[in-house]
Parts: structure tokens; sequence; C-alpha cells
């Protein structure tokens, strides 16, 4: 058996030997010089059809290779995007048993290709799902409490919601979520630690609290019941709502040193001059560079949810105002939109923010370097986090620095710091970055059980903790400043009971939004 394995092996060296024996015979026996050369000329011709169809082979093999590449991350995202709606919409395994076949089929592809683009957080398709929603009851502690009591009440009339809703238009269903009564109670015996204690809930949105910011006395918040409201936080009461916006308002900032608060919606910026008792929009900034007054949209007018983009806009995923409060910061796409507040115009644009068209800006967070400088930073559903210096904002701006290594999935929060830059993402750890060199110092791998939605600072200036926030609801305190190192100081297991959205602080408080419809007030325990 071996003697036979062994010839096998030699099998084809022996036949090129052959050959080369054969070709020498060949030029051996030739007489004229015009053998020789018809001889050479058909080798060369041989040579030249063996070259041409291994290249092609190779070129076949590459290219199936590169197919098999691009649908693993299609399919990935596939999967991914998948996901993220079935959580977010808390839908259950029997969907599919629900909608109709062929109303799933007449998707059209405008809204697949949003669906594909967008993340859930910023816009939902209500036109295949909100028409067929199951819902899901999560029995509260008063439920688990007192369940005979909730039992009768429910068993005296157990369809008389499910009827009202089925009955119900999009619209009443929306204002249904809309109409709720809006208040910031104080918490009896709030969760409590060596960091924080829960003092009050703002309650007042019908659906999950996307974004939070706030001023010494104000807050504003921006909602999924298509709402944002004002609250003024010393009073603990409502002061207004800031119309109805045509999706989701997935983003809420205030503009520092003025009297103007950005809420945003699919492709719109609106500012709204909280000076006057009517909270005026008085511009629409458009994703595309577009400005219109505020008159030019009825905001007492309650349109239909919107779930298509005008041609040659995009959803704004991700937006900051810079310390100054000088300069608007809105991403389109791959790329990120520089606006002059004072003039209400664009000036310029931060050059491929990701490394490719298809991918989009996530995040932004923008800051002043120590000359006085405006920085901006972006991280991207490409898993990379850029570094602008932005100067005066005018013309195409190019990165300064990138950051590598990448993470493993799309960027979700960015924070500069200290001189240090803390990036986090779906891949659940969280990256410590110099500002000085731009090299990685720490890796916190599965800083939390799952993928981390916000980043703040919160505590004495210069000795701040990094405080981050999970889909799950967990709140988790690091001390970044003692050491290179990130250490654990304190976790807040469940400190809403859905995921925290987005966080802000104060020198005394935290203010953690939440997809349970509140927003948290935290207060300091650190003297």
């Amino acid at each position: 058996m071996g003697d036979i394995s062994s010839n096998a092996e030699n099998e084809p060296e022996l036949d090129v030997g052959l050959k080369k024996q054969t070709i020498k015979q060949l030029f051996d026996g030739c007489d004229t010089l015009s053998e020789a050369r018809y001889l050479l000329q058909h080798l060369f011709d041989l040579c030249i059809d063996k070259a041409v169809l291994a290249a092609k082979v190779e070129a076949e093999f590459k290219e199936c290779a590169a197919r098999i590449e691009q649908l693993e991350q299609q399919s990935s995202l596939k999967e991914q995007l998948l996901t993220s709606i079935i959580e977010d919409k808390n839908l259950v395994d029997e969907l599919d048993g629900l909608v109709p076949t062929d109303l799933r089929k007449s998707r059209t592809s405008s809204q697949s290709s949003l669906l594909r683009s967008v993340s859930p957080s910023v816009v939902e398709d209500s036109h295949t799902l909100q028409n067929y929603k199951v819902r899901r009851h999560t029995a509260t502690q008063e439920e688990l409490l007192f369940a005979s009591a909730n039992a009768s009440d429910a068993n005296a009339n157990p369809t008389s919601e499910a009827t009202a809703d089925a009955g119900d238009s999009d619209e009443k269903k929306d204002k249904k979520k809309r109409i709720k009564q809006s208040r910031i109670l104080p918490v009896k015996d709030g969760m409590r630690g060596s960091i924080l204690t829960r003092t009050h809930t703002l309650e007042g949105h019908g659906r999950g609290v996307l974004s939070v910011d706030v001023t010494d006395s104000l807050m504003v918040t921006g909602s999924k019941d298509r709402t944002a409201k004002l609250w003024d936080i010393e009073a603990c009461r409502e002061i207004r709502t800031l119309g109805v916006h045509p999706n989701n308002v997935h983003l809420v900032k205030f503009v520092p040193y003025s009297n103007y608060v950005f809420t945003f919606s699919m492709y719109e910026a609106r500012a709204w001059d909280y000076r006057s008792p009517d909270c005026i929009c008085v511009k629409v900034l458009n994703s595309s560079g577009q400005v219109n007054d505020g008159d030019s949209i009825d905001v007492s007018q309650v349109m239909p949810r919107q779930n298509t983009i005008p041609f040659l806009e995009t959803v704004i995923t991700a937006a900051d105002v810079d310390p100054t409060g000088r300069h608007l910061f809105t991403s389109f796409a791959a790329y990120v939109r520089v606006w002059n507040l004072s003039e209400w115009k664009p000036l310029g644009r931060l050059n491929a923010a990701s490394h490719s068209p298809k991918s989009e800006v996530s995040c932004l967070r923008t800051t002043l370097s120590p000359e006085g400088s405006i920085l901006a930073y972006t991280g991207s559903r490409d898993h990379y986090v850029k570094e602008y210096d932005v100067g005066f904002g005018t013309g195409v701006i190019e990165s300064k620095c990138e950051f590598t290594p990448p993470h493993y999935d799309n960027v979700t929060a960015v924070l500069p710091l200290n001189g240090h830059l803390y990036t986090a993402s779906k891949d659940l750890n969280i990256m410590k970055f110099s500002l000085k060199d731009g090299k990685r110092e720490h890796l916190e791998l599965r800083a939390h059980q799952q993928y981390i939605q916000s980043l703040t600072g919160f505590g004495p200036k210069g000795k701040e903790l990094l405080v981050s926030a999970c889909k799950d609801g967990t709140l988790r305190f690091w001390d970044v400043a003692s050491s290179n190192r990130m250490k654990l100081v304190e976790e807040y297991s469940k400190a809403h009971q859905d995921g925290i959205n987005s966080m802000c602080s104060t020198k005394s408080m935290l203010f953690t939004a939440s997809g349970d419809s509140t927003v948290g007030f935290w207060k300091s325990n650190i003297e």
C-alpha cells in the first residue's frame, strides 16, 4: 500500500519529467530552423492558452469568494435588523402567522430600503407592523402583589380594550398614546447606592423616551409617540408639548447660550424658541441643507406617521450642538453637515465620516480643544471612529485621526472626557483612546450583558466617573481617572424596566431616558 501511495504522489512529477523529455526529443529531432520555429510557435500559443485559462479560473474563484462574503455580510445585517425590530416592537413569535402573506409581499422598495439603512429607534414601518401589532403585557409589582383584585377587574370586560383598539385608526391610536398625564413624581424608597439615589420619575409620554437633554432648570424629552416635551424641572411640571413630528423624535438638544432647542425626527431638525409662551418653531433644517421657516409647518395639525423620505433627503441619525452654541452638526448618510446657527445656513461638511457610502454616521459628539477649536467625533455603522478639527466649519473638512483598532459592530456612543475618548458599540465593548496620540489605552470586554446605548460623565470636574447605560436597563459606573484601565465602581441593575436610550447630567443630577416611557432622576451621593 505504501508503494502504491508513494507512486500516486509522484505521478505529477513523472508526467512533468516525461513532457520535458518529449519536448527535448522534438527539438533534438529538428533538422531545420523553420521546424524549430514552428514548434516554438505552437508551444508559445499553448502557454498563452493555459495562462488565460488559469487567470480566468482564478478570477471566477475570486468573484465567487467576494459574492459569498457579500451575502454573508447582508445576511448578518438583516439578522441584526430583524432582531432589533423584534426587540424594539415587543413582537411575539406568532407574528408571521398573523400577517397575511400577500401583505408581507406588498411592501414597496422604498420602505424596504428605508428599513435596511435606518435604525429601528429612528423610524418605524407602520404600514405593515403597526396594523398587525401584538401587545404583550408585562405584569407590574402591584399586579403581582394584588393579583386577585386586578384579575377581577380584568375579567369584568376582558375584550373591551382589544375591541376598542381594533376599531381605532392609526391616527387615533397615536393620539391615545400621546394623551397621558404629564407629571414628575417623587420616588419613595428609590433605588440607592453609594453614588446615586433615585429621587423622581418623569411620566407623560405614551411610548418610549428616546432622548433627553437639560439646562440648569429646563429639560426636553423626545419620544416614540412623535412628540417632544419641554419641562420645568424645578417646578416638576410640563411647560409645553413641542408639536407632533413626522415620526419618532429620536434626538433633542438645547443650544447653549441661547433660547433655542432642537428636536430631530426623520430628515428634519426643528428649532424652537422657548422664550415665548407658545414655544414657536422658528426654523426647519433639512438633512439636504434646505432651510424653511417654522411657519411652513402647522404644528397644531396631526398628520399620519410618515415612513417615506423625500428625494435627496436622508434620516438624521446623529446630531450635536458645539459647546459655544454657534454650530449645529447633523449627519446625512456617510457625512456630517455643519450649520451656522447665527445665519441659519449650512457652512460645510465633515467628509467621509464612514468608510462606505452605504454606511452611515450613528453617533456624534463635539467638544472644544485647549486652544478653543471645535473638535468633532463620529462613530459609524462601519465600526470606525474618527476625529475632525472643525475650525471655522467651512468647506470640506477631512478627518484628523481615525482611531484603531475599530469595534466589531456598530458604534453606538462616543464621549470625549478629560483628554481621552471613550467609545461603545453593539459588540458590548468599551474602548479608551488617548486624544494626544490616538492610541488605544484599554479595551473593556463585555462591559455589559447587552449592547451599550449611551455614555456620559458624572461627578466632580476633572474626576468624573464614566457612566454606561445598557439595553437591559442597567447603569454602570467606571473609575477611569486613577489608571489607564477602567475599574467598575458600582452597578445599578435594572435601573429601568426597559432599555436606557439616552443620558445627560448636571453637577449633582443624572437623568436617564428609557423605553419604559419614563425619565429617571438620580441625585448624587458624592460629596
